[in-house]
């Protein structure tokens, strides 16, 4: 057979050669692209599961009634077991009370019909537990059908955080609206809230300030640096509370003193200040009567106590002039008696003239004051005796500082006329403390000659000893005597 005549065949076999070679070459580059399309499915696959199954929220597939698919989180958050899961109806699982929202929110998703795709519901566990929980759906193709995929995550603890900051807010709320004090709280310079009374308390109605007016425009401009300076310490955290008095101005422009406690918090996650503001001006009106009639009775006693004290000392002349025309030595002594208590009482008179405070005086000057006098008396040589004071903070009011300085002068006044006789040299102590069951006690004492040795308290006659005890029982004390080293007397009383 001739070459020529077979060469069409020929052809035509090559031609189905190149033909079955370049289908040859693609197959296997449509194998490849599938191999790569399952690899990357099984990537996306492996993924998904990782996601699903790392996930905190317990995710699940449904369609009609049943799971198709679930995550151990729908396990762990029911209580079922995955094979009771598999046999359950899916609304068992849904709060009765909200079954037929949830249900019709699914079958409208199904009808392609709008669904809320995140929305809340309860939960009801296998052991009857009740869980707030967050619904979050899409609707998907699982094997070749419509099906829908879900995330749930339990929100319960947040549930009752929200309950229980609610509940906080109602009762602050129902506290301040009913309060009959201003409530406040402000932020960047404009009040986001107040009470009733706040408004009242200016003239104004609570829409017109709330998100329109701040502490700048109630305050009288010659206070506004203050209160500026008092803001701006809480919001820099310089002080964490602030309590302080400015004038206010009400929408009638009538001024009020007001009274403000104010404190750093916190609104809407940012820096705020909140308080209560109260309108102070009628005490503050009484406040200044009270002083200014405390001021007057302060003046017109110091008055009283100057005259009471001239008064005596005119009494005290007028014995002296009286023992001097009388000549007789026994009659002046008595004079002197007389006349060192009346000094006694008027030293008290001049205390209270010279201090400030007249519900008390300083006992310790006093004392010292007295004693110097009467040593000046009685003690011509100075050097003979020696004076012991020693007085702790003790001050009286005049109903016992009367009383309590008679009482001193009686027994000084004894010490020194006859417990160093023939110019013997000696020691009279004065001691005065509050003890811890908060009495006063005195002590007075001498190294001197003492009483003689059959000298009995409760039978002596002595006007000055009899005195002293008529002084003590007027201060509601009681006394000890000692002999020992000379004379002390220990008296003790409330003061």
């Amino acid at each position: 057979m001739s070459p020529n005549k077979n060469w069409p065949e020929k052809k035509r076999l090559l031609e189905e050669i190149d033909k079955l070679k370049k289908k040859i070459i693609r197959l296997e580059e449509e194998k490849k692209r599938q191999q790569e399309v399952e690899r990357a499915l099984r990537e996306k696959e492996e993924m998904y599961r990782a996601i699903v199954e790392g996930s905190h929220d317990a995710i699940y597939i449904y369609r009609g009634d049943n799971f198709l698919f679930f995550n151990e989180n729908v396990s762990r958050l029911t209580g079922y077991t995955p094979d009771e899961l598999s046999q359950l109806n899916i609304w068992e699982l849904i709060h009765p009370e909200d079954r037929s929202r949830v249900y019709e929110y699914a079958q409208k998703r199904f009808q392609g019909q709008p669904a809320p795709t995140v929305y809340e519901a309860r939960v009801i566990s296998k052991d009857g537990e009740v869980h707030h929980c967050e619904f979050s759906v899409v609707m998907i193709k699982f094997q070749g059908e419509t099906a829908v995929l879900g995330a749930v995550r339990d929100i319960t603890p947040r549930k009752k955080m929200e309950l229980a900051l609610r509940e906080s807010e109602d009762k602050f709320r129902k506290l301040a609206e009913d309060a009959q004090v201003g409530v406040y709280l402000h932020q960047d310079g404009i009040f986001r809230y107040i009470n009733p009374c706040f408004a009242r308390m200016f003239g104004y109605k609570i829409d017109e300030i709330v998100g329109r007016l701040g502490p700048v425009d109630f305050c009288h401009p010659d206070d506004w640096p203050l209160v500026a300076r008092k803001i701006e310490a809480r919001y820099r955290d310089e002080e964490a509370k602030a309590h302080y008095n400015f004038r206010g101005v009400r929408k009638d422009g009538s001024v009020r003193i007001m009274e403000v406690y104010g404190s750093r918090t916190t609104f809407q996650q940012r820096p705020a200040i909140i308080g209560m503001i109260m309108d102070v001006t009628a005490e503050k009106e009484r406040e200044r009567k009270l002083q200014a009639s405390l001021k007057e009775k302060e003046v017109l006693l110091q008055e009283i106590h100057h005259r009471v004290k001239n008064n005596m000392q005119i009494i005290s002349s007028l014995l002296r002039l009286q023992a001097r025309q009388a000549n007789n030595p026994h009659f002046e002594q008595l004079i002197q008696v007389c006349q060192n208590r009346i000094r006694s009482m008027a030293l008290i008179h001049e205390k209270f003239y010279e201090t400030s405070d007249f519900t008390k005086i300083d006992f310790n000057d006093y004392a010292r004051r007295l004693l110097s006098y009467l040593l000046a008396i009685y003690i011509k040589d100075e050097k003979q005796i020696t004076l012991d004071i020693g007085i702790q903070d003790v001050f009286l009011d005049i109903n016992k500082a009367i009383p309590c300085g008679l009482l001193i002068n009686e027994i000084v006044s004894n010490s020194l006329k006859h417990a160093f006789p023939g110019g013997k040299r000696g020691t009279i102590s004065l001691k005065m403390r509050r003890t811890n069951h908060q009495e006063v006690e005195l002590i007075i004492a001498d190294d001197g000659v003492g009483f003689p040795p059959k000298f009995d308290l409760h039978k002596t006659t002595s006007l000055g000893l009899q005195l002293v005890k008529d002084l003590v029982r007027q201060l509601g004390g009681h006394f000890e005597l000692i002999q020992r080293r000379g004379i002390e007397y220990r008296i003790y009383f409330q003061g």
